[in-house]
Formats: structure tokens, C-alpha cells, sequence
């Protein structure tokens, strides 16, 4: 598996990358576990590990309750402060993450502690 899921506070999923390989590959498994959730409603992925800390960091696509709706996918290029305080927390967490990612040596620092 090359994401990590998790439902926050908002009734939202958010997807993070725990690797180079990207979770947009897996949307059909993805898709089977948010069945068994029963969530409908937007996806937000945080592909830090497979495109870097760059403006294509975040895009989202909606979940209509049985499959992905593809033709939905919108970049989000501003994502907000808490949102990316949120998802570097995250990812200070789980440092194993980080050291699979495409991020250079330098980068991964920013994330080690």
C-alpha cells in the first residue's frame, strides 16, 4: 500500500504519500476502504513523497460513495497554514515516510529531527 488514510475532524480524508510511488496509482483499494467507511465527499491527497514540496503537492478528487470521480481532479495550489503545518506534523512522525520519498537529502532535513 502506497498511502496512509485518515478521516479528520471536518468528515474529510486526507491521503498521504508514504513513498515515491504515488497513491493515485491505488484508487480502486482506496476506494474499498472508504466503502467500508461509508464516506462520501472530497479527497484530499498529499503527494509530499512522490512530487517533493512543490506546487503539485496537493490535489483532490471526489468520492461519490462507491468509486472515484476522475474527471474531478483539481490541484490545490494555496493550501491553507493549518493544513500544512498539519501534513508536516504528519510526516515528523513518520520519518521512515520521508527517508522513501524523491525528496533530496536537504529536503528530507527539514523533516528530521
Amino acid at each position: 500500500m502506497n498511502y496512509h488514510f485518515r478521516l479528520v475532524k471536518e468528515k474529510k480524508v486526507i491521503v498521504s504519500s508514504v513513498c515515491y510511488l504515488s497513491p493515485l496509482q491505488e484508487l480502486l483499494e482506496l476506494a474499498k476502504e472508504l466503502k467500508k467507511e461509508r464516506y462520501l465527499g472530497e479527497v484530499l491527497f498529499d503527494l509530499l513523497c512522490v512530487n517533493g514540496n512543490n506546487p503539485n503537492r496537493f490535489v483532490s478528487m471526489l468520492f461519490n460513495g462507491e468509486e472515484f470521480e476522475r474527471g474531478s481532479v483539481k490541484s490545490l495550489v494555496k493550501p491553507s497554514k493549518l493544513l500544512l503545518d498539519t501534513q508536516d506534523s504528519f510526516y515528523k512522525k513518520h520519518l521512515s515516510f520521508i527517508t522513501s520519498s524523491v525528496l533530496s537529502t536537504k529536503q528530507q532535513n527539514n523533516y528530521l529531527p
